[in-house]
């Protein structure tokens, strides 16, 4: 069923964060975070699913996050173009910090609420996301929270 919904119409994104902020342990080494999301997937107008990857530069040439989600999301409210949806999914991300040659994976969730306007192929989209995640050691240990404004935009077939 999944892969029937996802082959329904696919879709491939792109945005960077306004302001990204980050708590936990990680706040320390974020001097400068600034983060950019892609992402592909596809399903219907009021469900879809998506594979995202997210950058997350928290200091120049200094300490970086990556991180992969899976992101279910629902059109809770749709009129002509403009939609406004909320996602929710699994993420695993990594950080590295290489002024202490530290690395460390954890688990957590990504959620967010966004509101969107289609006009043929193109999507403009405005997305507040969160990503909260637990890492066991490494730079960044204990939970840590990832949270931002996207701005962005996504083609359609």
């Amino acid at each position: 069923m999944l892969l029937s919904l996802a082959a329904c119409k696919p879709f491939v994104s792109a945005g960077v964060d306004t302001a990204p902020r980050v708590t936990g342990a990680m706040a320390a080494m974020a001097t400068e975070p600034r983060s950019a999301s892609v992402g592909l997937g596809g399903g219907d107008l009021d469900f879809t699913i998506g594979l995202g990857l997210h950058v997350h530069e928290l200091a120049r040439d200094q300490a970086f996050a990556g991180s992969s989600s899976l992101d279910f999301q629902w059109s809770v409210l749709r009129w002509r173009g403009a939609s406004a949806y909320m996602h929710a999914g699994p993420e695993i991300m990594g950080v590295a910090d290489q002024a202490t040659m530290m690395m460390a994976a954890g688990y957590g969730v990504r959620y967010g609420l966004g509101v969107a306007f289609a006009v043929s192929i193109f999507t403009v989209f405005a997305d507040w996301h969160r990503e909260v995640v637990n890492f066991e050691g490494g730079p960044a240990p204990g939970s840590n929270m990832v949270e931002g404004t996207m701005l962005g935009i996504a083609l359609r077939r």
